[in-house]
């Protein structure tokens, strides 16, 4: 016979008593990564821009832009700005930084084709 061990046996029945839990769909619909990415590259942003040489002007905008991104998801204008200022930027940028400029460009692709779908076509029903 086997000795008792230490730690007490395991009971089964909590596999019973778990409660089944519904997973939500995530919120991982293109325009909450195209806010989260925004967001991103504006931090890269603001936490880099002491050592680079900006405009005032541009400066304002960026400020804009951060503050707008608390309430809600910027204009197209403003994200084709964020590409282009991060572009010019890029020899101060890290290859993983890079990595989400290219990663923001395709999501911004990916939103103006989805505008741009027509819904689909209902069939056709011929009389006979």
């Amino acid at each position: 016979l086997k000795d008792e061990p230490d730690r007490p046996k395991r009971s089964k029945d909590n596999k019973n008593n778990k409660k089944v839990v519904k997973k939500k769909q995530s919120d991982q619909g293109l325009d909450v990564k195209l806010r989260k990415a925004e967001k991103r590259l504006l931090k890269i942003i603001f936490r880099r821009k002491d050592k680079w040489e900006m405009k005032p002007s541009e400066n304002i905008t960026l400020n804009r832009m951060h503050n707008r991104t608390e309430t809600g998801s910027l204009k197209l204008d403003e994200r084709r700005f964020l590409i282009k200022f991060l572009t010019r930027e890029r020899k101060h940028l890290t290859s993983k930084d890079k990595t989400k400029l290219k990663r923001f460009k395709n999501l911004i692709r990916k939103s103006k084709n989805r505008q741009n779908q027509k819904s689909p076509r209902s069939r056709r029903v011929f009389d006979d």
